[in-house]
Protein backbone atom coordinates (compact mmCIF):
# COMPACT_ATOMS: atom_id res chain seq x y z
CA UNK A 1 0.00 0.00 0.00
CA UNK A 2 1.44 3.44 0.52
CA UNK A 3 2.64 5.08 3.40
CA UNK A 4 4.18 8.88 3.93
CA UNK A 5 6.10 10.73 6.19
CA UNK A 6 6.10 14.60 6.20
CA UNK A 7 5.77 18.31 7.86
CA UNK A 8 3.12 20.16 6.72
CA UNK A 9 3.79 23.99 6.84
CA UNK A 10 2.03 26.91 7.82
CA UNK A 11 2.09 27.60 3.42
CA UNK A 12 0.90 24.32 3.08
CA UNK A 13 -1.86 25.40 5.73
CA UNK A 14 -2.33 28.26 4.03
CA UNK A 15 -2.68 26.88 0.55
CA UNK A 16 -5.17 24.57 1.43
CA UNK A 17 -7.30 27.67 3.03
CA UNK A 18 -7.15 29.49 -0.28
CA UNK A 19 -7.89 26.62 -2.33
CA UNK A 20 -10.80 25.66 -0.16
CA UNK A 21 -12.20 29.38 -0.26
CA UNK A 22 -11.85 29.90 -4.04
CA UNK A 23 -12.96 26.60 -4.36
CA UNK A 24 -15.54 24.86 -2.63
CA UNK A 25 -19.40 24.66 -3.23
CA UNK A 26 -20.39 26.68 -0.49
CA UNK A 27 -17.09 29.78 -0.15
CA UNK A 28 -17.19 29.59 -3.51
CA UNK A 29 -20.75 30.74 -3.98
CA UNK A 30 -19.88 33.73 -0.79
CA UNK A 31 -17.10 34.62 -2.24
CA UNK A 32 -18.67 35.23 -5.39
CA UNK A 33 -21.47 37.38 -4.16
CA UNK A 34 -19.00 39.27 -1.52
CA UNK A 35 -16.78 39.68 -5.10
CA UNK A 36 -19.71 41.31 -6.76
CA UNK A 37 -21.62 43.14 -3.78
CA UNK A 38 -19.46 45.58 -2.44
CA UNK A 39 -18.74 47.22 -6.37
CA UNK A 40 -22.05 47.41 -6.03
CA UNK A 41 -22.24 49.16 -2.90
CA UNK A 42 -19.89 51.40 -4.31
CA UNK A 43 -21.12 52.31 -7.62
CA UNK A 44 -24.68 52.90 -5.47
CA UNK A 45 -22.54 55.19 -2.90
CA UNK A 46 -20.96 57.10 -5.66
CA UNK A 47 -24.39 58.03 -7.90
CA UNK A 48 -26.29 58.48 -4.27
CA UNK A 49 -23.12 61.24 -3.42
CA UNK A 50 -23.46 62.71 -6.64
CA UNK A 51 -26.83 63.46 -6.81
CA UNK A 52 -26.59 65.06 -3.55
CA UNK A 53 -24.06 66.93 -4.41
CA UNK A 54 -24.98 70.92 -6.76
CA UNK A 55 -21.49 70.91 -8.14
CA UNK A 56 -21.21 69.06 -11.40
CA UNK A 57 -17.53 69.21 -11.22
CA UNK A 58 -17.56 67.66 -7.68
CA UNK A 59 -20.35 65.19 -8.92
CA UNK A 60 -17.94 63.51 -11.58
CA UNK A 61 -15.44 63.53 -9.51
CA UNK A 62 -17.38 61.07 -6.98
CA UNK A 63 -18.71 58.90 -9.55
CA UNK A 64 -14.81 58.73 -10.39
CA UNK A 65 -13.87 58.04 -7.10
CA UNK A 66 -15.95 55.50 -6.38
CA UNK A 67 -15.83 54.02 -9.96
CA UNK A 68 -11.91 53.10 -9.57
CA UNK A 69 -13.11 52.13 -5.82
CA UNK A 70 -15.04 49.53 -7.61
CA UNK A 71 -12.71 48.10 -10.55
CA UNK A 72 -10.11 48.35 -8.44
CA UNK A 73 -11.68 45.89 -5.72
CA UNK A 74 -13.01 43.40 -8.63
CA UNK A 75 -9.04 43.46 -9.59
CA UNK A 76 -7.55 43.18 -6.15
CA UNK A 77 -10.54 40.90 -4.78
CA UNK A 78 -8.35 37.58 -4.64
CA UNK A 79 -5.04 39.01 -3.69
CA UNK A 80 -7.03 41.08 -0.33
CA UNK A 81 -8.88 37.58 0.70
CA UNK A 82 -5.91 35.29 0.63
CA UNK A 83 -3.81 38.25 2.26
CA UNK A 84 -7.07 38.14 4.81
CA UNK A 85 -6.72 34.19 5.18
CA UNK A 86 -2.80 34.58 5.74
CA UNK A 87 -3.52 37.27 8.81
CA UNK A 88 -6.05 34.66 10.46
CA UNK A 89 -3.83 32.28 9.94
CA UNK A 90 -1.11 34.37 11.70
CA UNK A 91 -3.99 35.30 14.46
CA UNK A 92 -4.65 31.38 15.45
CA UNK A 93 -0.79 30.98 15.40
CA UNK A 94 -0.48 33.90 17.64
CA UNK A 95 -3.35 32.13 20.25
CA UNK A 96 -1.05 29.38 20.37
CA UNK A 97 -2.32 26.23 18.55
CA UNK A 98 -2.47 25.42 14.68
CA UNK A 99 -5.24 23.72 13.68
CA UNK A 100 -2.48 21.09 12.06
CA UNK A 101 -0.26 19.40 13.10
CA UNK A 102 3.32 19.45 11.13
CA UNK A 103 5.23 15.93 11.33
CA UNK A 104 2.40 13.42 9.66
CA UNK A 105 2.63 9.89 9.27
CA UNK A 106 -0.27 8.48 7.06
CA UNK A 107 -0.38 5.40 5.71
CA UNK A 108 -3.43 3.58 3.57
CA UNK A 109 -4.17 0.02 4.46
CA UNK A 110 -6.74 -2.02 2.72
CA UNK A 111 -10.03 -0.63 4.07
CA UNK A 112 -9.06 2.42 5.95
CA UNK A 113 -6.25 4.95 6.18
CA UNK A 114 -4.24 5.80 9.58
CA UNK A 115 -3.63 9.29 10.04
CA UNK A 116 -0.48 9.71 13.11
CA UNK A 117 0.40 12.88 14.77
CA UNK A 118 2.50 13.98 17.72
CA UNK A 119 -1.39 14.22 19.21
CA UNK A 120 -2.58 10.80 18.61
CA UNK A 121 -3.64 8.47 15.47
CA UNK A 122 -6.74 8.49 14.01
CA UNK A 123 -8.26 5.49 11.25
CA UNK A 124 -10.27 6.36 9.05
CA UNK A 125 -12.15 4.52 6.87
CA UNK A 126 -12.30 4.86 3.07
CA UNK A 127 -16.30 5.45 2.66
CA UNK A 128 -15.86 8.80 5.25
CA UNK A 129 -13.99 10.21 2.02
CA UNK A 130 -15.48 12.97 0.34
CA UNK A 131 -13.93 14.20 -2.04
CA UNK A 132 -10.01 13.50 -3.38
CA UNK A 133 -9.17 16.87 -5.10
CA UNK A 134 -5.50 17.19 -6.86
CA UNK A 135 -4.61 21.11 -6.33
CA UNK A 136 -1.86 23.35 -7.57
CA UNK A 137 0.63 22.11 -4.70
CA UNK A 138 -0.77 19.16 -3.25
CA UNK A 139 -3.65 16.26 -3.14
CA UNK A 140 -6.56 17.18 -0.51
CA UNK A 141 -8.55 14.16 0.47
CA UNK A 142 -11.87 15.42 2.39
CA UNK A 143 -13.13 13.38 4.61
CA UNK A 144 -16.38 16.56 5.04
CA UNK A 145 -17.19 19.67 3.85
CA UNK A 146 -14.20 21.34 5.53
CA UNK A 147 -11.62 18.83 6.57
CA UNK A 148 -9.22 17.47 4.65
CA UNK A 149 -6.11 15.70 4.59
CA UNK A 150 -3.18 17.37 2.90
CA UNK A 151 -0.66 15.49 0.98
CA UNK A 152 2.10 18.15 -0.06
CA UNK A 153 3.25 17.17 -3.79
CA UNK A 154 6.63 16.50 -2.20
CA UNK A 155 6.11 13.40 -0.66
CA UNK A 156 5.88 11.76 -4.26
CA UNK A 157 8.93 10.77 -6.07
CA UNK A 158 7.65 11.56 -9.48
CA UNK A 159 4.38 12.84 -11.23
CA UNK A 160 3.59 8.92 -12.06
CA UNK A 161 3.40 7.90 -8.14
CA UNK A 162 1.33 10.86 -7.34
CA UNK A 163 -1.30 9.85 -10.35
CA UNK A 164 -0.70 6.09 -9.31
CA UNK A 165 -1.96 6.87 -5.51
CA UNK A 166 -4.90 9.48 -7.21
CA UNK A 167 -6.38 6.16 -9.01
CA UNK A 168 -5.48 4.10 -5.51
CA UNK A 169 -7.68 6.73 -3.59
CA UNK A 170 -10.39 7.18 -5.78
CA UNK A 171 -10.54 3.37 -6.48
CA UNK A 172 -11.21 2.58 -2.52
CA UNK A 173 -13.68 5.47 -2.27
CA UNK A 174 -15.98 4.47 -5.14
CA UNK A 175 -15.58 1.12 -3.69
CA UNK A 176 -17.03 2.09 -0.72
CA UNK A 177 -19.88 3.90 -2.04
Amino acid sequence: MFQFCYKLSEHDYFEFNKYHAFNSPASKKNMLIYRFVVPIIFVSCGLIAGTLVDEPVVTYYFYIAFGFAAILWLICFKWLMAKQIKKTIGRIKKSGKLPYQSDVTISFEDDFFVETTENGEARVKYSAIERVIKAEKAIYIYTNAVQAILLPFTVFSDEQKCDDFIVFIEEKRIGCL
